[in-house]
């Protein structure tokens, strides 16, 4: 009996991660242009829902990359299908945060997906969100 259930829960946990193999996985390339410099780096934030972009500090994946000749490209691999948005910014000092002004207002550029915009905040989940179904290529202008 005790070899019967054994070989029920192997061939249970075999049947699982065979189906998660099968989950197809693909490639985002993320293209930042019109840098209006080469200091710092850029910041990024990569959100699969719309909870963790609005609370910020939960993305689903944070990169910092590095700008050349007013141009950054991160690579974002094993990203399954599903919807995403994009929000960064050129993080000038490398404090590792948005600078503001006295005002509240960015003093460092910054962008979403969809080159999306808000009004008094950041753009809304529906208007930087894209969705993931091939290897992509999303590009921010900065500008």
């Amino acid at each position: 009996m005790k070899y019967i259930l054994l070989f029920i829960l192997l061939f249970a946990l075999s049947s699982f991660a065979q189906r998660a193999d099968d989950v197809p996985l693909y490639q985002l390339t993320l293209k930042v242009e019109n840098i209006s410099n080469d200091d710092g780096v850029i910041s990024v934030a990569l959100c699969d829902s719309k909870k963790n972009y609005d609370e910020g500090d939960l993305p689903y994946k944070g990169l910092r990359g590095e700008i050349k000749n007013g141009l950054c490209i991160i690579l974002f691999s094993d990203i399954p299908a599903g919807n995403y948005a994009i929000k960064l910014f050129h993080d000038e000092n490398n404090n590792h945060k948005l600078d503001m002004n006295f005002m509240g207002i960015p003093s460092e550029d910054y962008g979403f997906s969809n080159d999306a915009s808000g009004t008094f905040g950041p753009a809304s989940w529906e208007d930087a969100m894209f969705e993931v179904t091939e290897n992509k290529v999303v590009t921010i202008n900065l500008d």
